[in-house]
């Protein structure tokens, strides 16, 4: 279960793997936008939408895939793609297990199981674990969580695969997060690190689920795959936390409740490729259907006022009744064909063109007022390439339009919860890479990505505020320069800005919470005469980025530290790792904007150590 992040990064653009995750991006921001709010995860290759999330029992990592590393898709997206792997197990069986503490007080353990099932001759083989975490948050709160998976996989034959999965996980009494908004250039000052605000009752029960099959074969120049899924979440009552600053340390104190509801989706792709040669040529053409059927249940909240009372102070109050009922539903039913065509000739140029065509639509049924619905029905194309002047230097270029998913409006706003309409979107890419040496490659390229901008606007509706575009050069460098030390780093110099739709008047420039300029390093090693141990290390930065819609109040960039070790052992034939992490090493303290005047407190310091093992 011992994984590493930096030792298996080709880039410094996103990978996680288990409990270590390192990159420039995360699922949640590729080149400023979130590729998982856009629709964008993929398991093994084919189209997922994804309500739950994935354990580490049958994730085995997930891949951002952005510039060159997106060249390989036939059937690329604008905002980037989520590629997760599933686990597979070996021919042996073999166990492994892991106990953790930290951060705070947090604590928890897990244990996963693979192997050949019986009498199967080792053409099927599972694996599989549950886990169970008692969390503590930085701001004091907390929650108790746990998983089970399992992922099979049956050889049929020689070519032929067929691969499964089943993931469950909940979360209980989860508490609700202190949210701050404020008017003008009003922040919270002195906020209480470690200490939940409170009432104790804002606590939430969660559950998730996932399952589904992925069936792979090929037959000489013939290639196809097939993969069903489906996702659900369900949430208990929910609330929002919320402090309307009246002064930095002076708020109006209020809890609003929102009804049970969650969202459910069966969702799948079915590909169909067939190679050939002709002059010298390799061609690949690749048919395509996938489609989804998604189910969003949820309803207005209600609010309680609790009275004006410092940030510092802990709310302790009875539980009031709340009056809660779902009253809207939402269903989203889309369809997409596409086809692609791929020539080239490896190591000298490849030349890769796509056509999509995608039928969106839309209902929204709320009570008490008439069904409102929506159609997109569009063509999107696409035309990628790669060429090799010099056997070190790759040279790439790619222009995307998409349809994607906009998510939903978060739980501060009036329509909290709504799912907004989809975004035509489109992107620009162009760059090189570099094999600087046999142990070191450089990636440096330009992007221009284009979609409508969301945001809180002034009139508290969470929606359409614009256009944004994001203009951008990202680098990344990863290099061996001695033996035992592996460098990955990377930055992004970004240009985020909005302008305004036709005939609306400018509010501001700069999106809210991006920054200009984000960086990285991460280092690992492992001295040569001490096997056994290894040191890691990484330094992360931003710019300052924008606090409200109209750019009035800006917030600092940040430098943070985390620091870390491995330790490796065998006892009585078994591998056993220690792991320990500090994060925010210099205890950096800073508020994060996650909309317009709407502000969160980061983290602090924080440490945690866990032990692996396998036998």
């Amino acid at each position: 279960m011992e994984a590493n992040a930096v030792l298996g990064a080709s880039d410094a653009f996103g990978l996680s793997i288990g409990h270590e995750a390192i990159g420039l991006y995360d699922p949640g921001s590729i080149r400023g936008f979130s590729p998982a709010v856009a629709g964008n995860t993929r398991i093994q290759g084919l189209y997922y939408d994804d309500m739950s999330g994935l354990s580490s029992h049958v994730s085995d990592q997930t891949t951002l895939r952005v510039g060159l590393a997106a060249q390989d898709y036939a059937f690329p997206a604008p905002t980037g793609i989520v590629d997760i792997s599933l686990r597979t197990a070996t021919a042996q069986p073999q166990a492994s297990g892991l106990a953790e503490l930290g951060p705070w007080s947090s604590g928890g353990a897990e244990i996963d199981l693979a192997g050949p099932l019986p009498s199967s001759a080792n053409t099927a083989t599972v694996t599989g674990g549950a886990s169970w975490y008692r969390n503590h948050f930085g701001n004091g709160g907390g929650s108790t969580s746990w998983s089970a998976g399992a992922a099979p996989r049956w050889q049929i034959t020689p070519h032929v695969t067929l691969t499964g999965f089943v993931d469950l996980t909940g979360s209980l009494h989860e508490t609700s997060q202190g949210v701050y908004e404020a008017d003008g250039d009003v922040r919270p000052a002195g906020l209480p690190e470690n200490r939940y605000p409170g009432p104790d009752w804002t606590r939430t029960d969660s559950s998730a689920g996932a399952a589904g099959a992925i069936l792979t074969g090929e037959d000489g120049d013939w290639s196809g795959a097939l993969g069903l899924f489906r996702s659900q979440y369900r949430s208990g009552a929910g609330f929002l936390n919320l402090f309307t600053l009246e002064t930095p340390s002076l708020a109006t104190r209020s809890v609003t409740a929102f009804p049970p509801g969650g969202s459910r989706a069966t969702s799948g792709e079915a590909r169909l490729a067939r190679r050939w040669t002709l002059f010298g040529l390799t061609e690949v053409l690749t048919l395509m259907l996938r489609g989804r059927d998604e189910q969003t249940a949820y309803g207005s909240g209600d609010a309680r006022d609790f009275g004006s009372t410092t940030v510092m102070s802990v709310l302790d109050t009875p539980q009031p009744v709340f009056h809660l009922q779902q009253t809207t539903r939402e269903q989203v039913r889309q369809w997409t064909e596409g086809i692609s065509l791929s020539i080239g000739r490896p190591g000298w140029a490849e030349l890769t063109a796509g056509l999509l065509h995608t039928d969106d639509r839309r209902l929204v049924k709320t009570q008490g007022l008439a069904d409102a619905a929506h159609r997109d029905d569009l063509w999107r194309p696409s035309v990628s390439a790669a060429v090799h002047p010099l056997p070190a230097v790759t040279l790439y270029g790619s222009r995307v339009l998409g349809l994607e998913d906009a998510g939903t409006a978060p739980n501060y706003a009036l329509n909290a919860f709504q799912v907004l309409p989809a975004n035509r979107t489109r992107q620009s890419d162009f760059g090189l890479r570099w094999a600087l040496s046999d142990t070191a490659s450089l990636l440096l390229g330009g992007f221009s990505v284009s979609k409508p901008s969301l945001a809180l606007r002034p009139d508290g509706i969470y929606g359409r505020a614009g256009r944004e575009t994001h203009h951008g050069i990202e680098l990344s460098i990863t290099a061996h320069p001695s033996a035992g030390l592996t460098l990955v780093t990377g930055a992004v110099l970004a240009r985020p800005r909005v302008r305004p739709d036709a005939g609306e008047a400018a509010i501001g420039a700069r999106p809210v919470g991006l920054p200009d300029t984000t960086w990285q390093v991460n280092v690992d090693y492992a001295p040569p005469v001490w096997a056994a141990l290894s040191v890691d290390g990484t330094v992360s930065g931003t710019s300052h980025v924008a606090a409200t819609l109209d750019g009035a109040v800006s917030l600092p960039g940040a430098t943070t530290v985390e620091t870390g070790f491995r330790y490796r052992l065998t006892t009585r034939g078994h591998t056993v790792t220690l792991r320990g992490q500090i994060s925010n090493v210099t205890d950096v303290t800073r508020l994060i904007a996650i909309g317009s005047g709407v502000y969160v407190p980061g983290n602090g310091r924080r440490a945690s150590v866990y032990l692996t093992t396998a036998w």
